[in-house]
C-alpha cells in the first residue's frame, strides 16, 4: 500500500521527465494530479489561505500561510510558510522527505504543529483513494 507521498513521489517524478523530454501531453495530466493533490491539502484551523505549487529540479514547494493567534485569542497576523519536499531523498519508507521552512519567530510551536500534521496527512492512505477519483 501507498501513502499520499509515495503517489505524489511518482507522479512529481512522471512530470519531471515529461518537462525534460518535451511531452506536454503527459506534462499536463502529471500536473493535474498536482493540482488535485493541492485541492485536499490541508485547509482551516489555522491554515487559511490558497496552496501554491512549485517545482524546482530537486525539490517540491508547496505554499500557504497559517493565521497565527496571540496568548490573549486574537489574531496576530499570518506566517508564510513552505513544505519542502526533496525529491532527492527518502527515508527507510520510500518516502519523500520533507520539512517545514518559514519565519515563525516567537510561535515556534507552529512549526512543529505544522509537521506533525503534514506528517500525518502524507501517511494517509485513504487520500489516493480522493486523488484517483477525483
Amino acid at each position: 500500500m501507498k501513502t499520499i507521498n509515495f503517489n505524489l513521489l511518482g507522479v512529481v517524478d512522471a512530470y519531471n521527465r515529461c518537462i525534460k523530454e518535451g511531452n506536454t501531453v503527459w506534462e499536463e495530466k502529471h500536473l493535474e494530479t498536482i493540482k488535485k493533490v493541492l485541492d485536499i491539502l490541508p485547509h482551516g484551523s489555522g491554515i487559511d489561505c490558497k496552496w501554491c505549487f512549485e517545482y524546482l529540479e530537486k525539490s517540491v514547494i508547496m505554499s500557504n500561510s497559517f493565521h497565527v493567534m496571540d496568548e490573549n485569542g486574537y489574531y496576530d497576523g499570518y506566517i508564510d510558510f513552505n513544505i519542502v519536499l526533496d525529491t532527492t531523498k527518502r527515508d527507510t519508507f520510500g518516502d519523500m522527505v520533507f520539512k517545514i521552512v518559514g519565519r515563525f519567530r516567537k510561535y515556534q510551536d507552529i512549526k512543529d504543529y505544522l509537521y506533525d500534521m503534514f506528517n500525518t496527512w502524507f501517511s494517509d492512505i485513504d487520500k489516493i483513494e480522493n486523488i484517483e477519483n477525483m
